[in-house]
């Protein structure tokens, strides 16, 4: 019986499905609704939007429609952005529109079936919809050229290419190969993920040419195309004013000087190094900075000491660029300075005595010059000098002059130097007094009066300096600028500018001594032995520890170098310094002391008395 029951069940389903297909899908064409076919294009990883329509020739409109067969390489999404699962899409109208987003595969085509259902229930045959799948346009924004700008020679210059990928998908780019430019990294093959921005650093190294180079960069990506023009202007960092500059000596100034221009072709600011060489006579400024597109003048001048005809090369650069500027200077006119420009001279003698005065002369002009010397009354020149000579570009001759005394009294005499048309004088006040008898003195012991530091008088009874003869030589310079570093007690210290390298220093003390013979006082320089100085020096420096003196006490020194030949140069000044005060606790200290406790003492008695008397 249940058999039977069962056999019937499945009897009527299978008709019940019979029915729905031959109802939904076969049914008669002219009877239901007709839905419309359609062909689309889409790019993969984009989307496209497909609308579903349908016609009736009853006249109505309004249809339900839903998919019938799904698509298998892709997705449909309603309107609103929601996806499509079971076929069915609520929605009533004469047409729906969808979207269609393929999958990441490979597949190049797609096609889902749809059905248009009439309000009284009629269903339209499936109606398909075709979409192929296409690999979507690369595009990729690129400058058209990549401007590296004005740049000096022998620089190295980086600029950035700025690649943006608006495409869809990732897209892989080659580049070609550069000669005149170069990529910083090795580069074959970029990857720019979609809508994303990437760098390409291009470095360029210039050399020696100048102009303008450019290449082209070659972007491939598929069947895409990009070519970028790189372009560069190469130019001399900086520009003279000219190749050549001569020195002159300006009216009111001692030295010779001119100017350069120096211009900056670049647009960035250059910094200029500028060297002599080995010479070294030339004051200029070492660092310019030039800011973008600037001219500064530069000044040149020619230091005082290279008085002669000059010649030399300045090297200017800016990194590896360099450009000399040849220099030249006339020589400057003769400049005779006579007797270290000091235009008086007085000393004090003795009736019958003759004075000897030493009177340099030095040419520091760069050309030479003829220099004669005309002499007043009683003024005599040394029979080994000439009253004219001729005198070289840093020469120093030292001129003897005598004079007789023949009259007791104050006399003045004038002797005046020539050369071209310059001419100078020096005046001589001179002071003769009486004779009196002492020991003859040779010539060649006497010291020019010049030299001597002599007060204007001294009293009759005393004799001038007694000289130890030497042998002396003009080249070597006369120490000056002694100074007192430390002073003590019992010992001082001094220093002076140190000279040469090759040079020992004497010490000189002025010691007064009686000569019983003649009743005179004599002064002797009496040089100091290892036990009275100790003499050090550095590279600059000369420093003299004098020892063994006494408290209180006031000395004159002189200093003056010897060479290896023992040849000396002439004394420093005399120059004058004391030692300390020696505390001495004798009778006087002690009436201070009692004093000063009488006179506290006598302030507070009075001052007592006086406060008593306010209280009464």
């Amino acid at each position: 019986m249940i058999k039977k029951l069962f056999k019937h069940v499945w009897v009527f389903l299978y008709l019940v499905f019979i029915f729905h297909v031959q109802a939904d899908v076969k049914l008669p064409k002219g009877i239901g609704p007709i839905a419309s076919s359609s062909t689309h294009v889409v790019e993969r990883g984009s989307n496209v939007e497909i609308t579903l329509s349908a016609t009736a020739k009853t006249g109505i409109n309004i249809f339900e429609f839903s998919i019938f067969d799904k698509p298998k390489n892709g997705v449909l999404f309603t309107n609103d952005g929601r996806i499509i699962k079971n076929g069915l899409i609520k929605y009533l109208g004469k047409s729906i529109t969808l979207r269609y987003t393929p999958d990441q595969g490979s597949a190049d085509s797609d096609e889902f079936t749809y059905r248009a259902r009439m309000e009284d229930g009629k269903y339209s045959s499936p109606s398909k919809i075709s979409i192929r799948v296409i690999e979507p346009a690369v595009k990729l924004s690129t400058p058209e050229n990549l401007n590296f700008g004005r740049i000096g020679m022998y620089k190295t210059v980086t600029r950035n290419l700025e690649l943006k990928n608006e495409s869809t998908t990732a897209i892989k780019i080659s580049v070609n190969k550069l000669s005149k430019f170069s990529y910083i990294d090795k580069i074959e093959e970029i990857e720019v993920l979609p809508n994303r921005l990437f760098s390409i650093p291009i470095r360029f190294n210039s050399n020696n040419t100048i102009g303008i180079i450019s290449e082209n960069l070659i972007l491939t990506s598929g069947s895409l195309i990009k070519v970028i023009n790189l372009k560069v202007l190469v130019t001399e960092p900086f520009a003279l004013g000219s190749k050549n500059i001569v020195l002159k000596k300006s009216e009111g100034k001692t030295y010779r000087s001119s100017q350069i221009s120096l211009s900056n072709n670049l647009d960035e600011e250059i910094t200029i190094n500028i060297n002599e060489g080995k010479q070294e006579v030339l004051n200029f400024k070492k660092l310019v900075k030039l800011p973008s597109g600037a001219t500064k003048t530069l000044d040149i001048s020619l230091k005082d000491s290279y008085p002669k005809e000059f010649e030399s090369e300045l090297f200017i650069n800016n990194g590896k660029y360099k450009k000399s500027l040849r220099v030249t200077a006339p020589p400057l006119p003769p400049s005779v300075i006579i007797n270290n420009n000091k235009k008086f001279i007085s000393a004090d003698s003795r009736l019958g005595d003759d004075l000897i005065f030493d009177i340099p002369i030095t040419n520091l002009g760069g050309l030479p010059t003829d220099v004669s010397i005309n002499l007043s009354e009683d003024f005599f020149l040394n029979k080994a000098d000439s009253e004219t000579f001729n005198l070289k570009p840093g020469d120093e001759k030292i001129i003897k002059i005598s004079y007789s005394s023949k009259n007791i009294g104050s006399f003045n005499g004038l002797v005046g130097f020539n050369w071209g048309d310059e001419e100078s004088y020096v005046n001589f006040k001179l002071n003769i007094k009486n004779n009196i008898e002492r020991p003859k003195i040779p010539v060649s012991e006497r010291r020019p009066k010049n030299q001597r530091n002599l007060k204007p008088s001294y009293p009759e009874n005393l004799l001038l300096d007694v000289e130890v003869e030497r042998k002396v030589s003009s080249k070597l310079s006369v120490i000056k600028d002694i100074k007192v570093i430390k002073t003590g007690k019992e010992e001082v210290e001094i220093s002076w500018d140190k000279i040469s390298e090759d040079l020992t220093y004497i010490i000189e003390t002025r010691v007064h001594r009686l000569n019983a013979d003649h009743g005179v006082i004599q002064f002797h320089w009496i040089q100091l032995n290892d036990d009275y100085s100790v003499i050090s020096q550095n590279s600059s420096v000369v420093k003299a520890l004098i020892k063994g003196l006494s408290p209180s006490g006031r000395y004159t020194i002189r200093v003056m170098s010897k060479n290896k030949d023992n040849d000396f140069s002439l004394p420093s000044k005399p120059f004058q310094f004391s030692t300390k005060e020696s505390f001495n606790f004798n009778g006087r200290y002690i009436l201070n002391v009692i004093g000063f406790i009488a006179g506290v003492f006598l302030a507070s008695f009075y001052l007592l008395r006086f406060f008593k008397a306010r209280n009464l």
